[in-house]
């Protein structure tokens, strides 16, 4: 499986396969998990309409446990609960204080986080640029990941070891709500942030 997957992306990617295959790769590593109970995965077929427009109608979706204890990318739309838009945003990109961005976001079966899989600049070099409350542009930019890669590596490689986010992750499939993880606001990486 890994082998078709890193030809497949080595196809895609002429080469530079470096994020796309950690990716790919955690994906893999999930499914030949021993400690995984695949079976009490379902498969279900998604019938509703939906606004998500990389989401095709009668798709089907393998839904796995969670949380779990490995990192899985699981789509928003095979969650048990009907999520507001405010709740399909990258957390990462939210952090950063990117504009909201709701395509291509998964969930870290883990660590219960929203994160997008598209490869950005880190956000120092990114537009909009930032302003403090006095007006002056922002210059310190320690409270971001400083590497060019997906919010789903950043966080697993950079925010996660830093304390950023807390594991405070629930679906309570029978009220149909769910709690995700949450920036701790005492982190020493969010207070290095002026502009919160």
């Amino acid at each position: 499986m890994l082998g078709f997957i890193t030809k497949f992306v080595m196809q895609k990617t002429q080469g530079n396969i470096e994020p796309e295959l950690i990716f790919f790769q955690s994906i893999a590593e999930s499914m030949v998990d021993s400690t995984m109970k695949w079976s009490s995965m379902t498969q279900q077929f998604i019938t509703t309409d939906t606004n998500d427009d990389s989401i095709q109608n009668n798709v089907p979706v393998i839904t796995a446990p969670y949380p779990n204890k490995s990192c899985m990318p699981i789509p928003l739309h095979t969650l048990p609960v009907k999520l507001s838009t405010k709740k399909k945003v990258c957390q990462v990109c939210n952090y950063e204080m990117r504009p909201f961005k709701w395509r291509l976001v998964t969930l870290c079966s883990k660590h219960g986080v929203r994160l997008c899989t598209e490869i950005v600049k880190p956000r120092q070099e990114c537009l909009p640029k930032l302003n403090k409350k006095d007006g002056t542009m922002v210059t310190e930019w320690s409270w971001t990941c400083p590497m060019e890669k997906s919010c789903w590596a950043k966080f697993h490689e950079f925010y996660q070891p830093q304390g950023l986010f807390n594991n405070y992750f629930y679906i309570h499939n029978v009220e149909q709500t769910c709690k995700f993880s949450q920036c701790i606001y005492t982190s020493p990486l969010y207070q290095k942030n002026m502009l919160h």
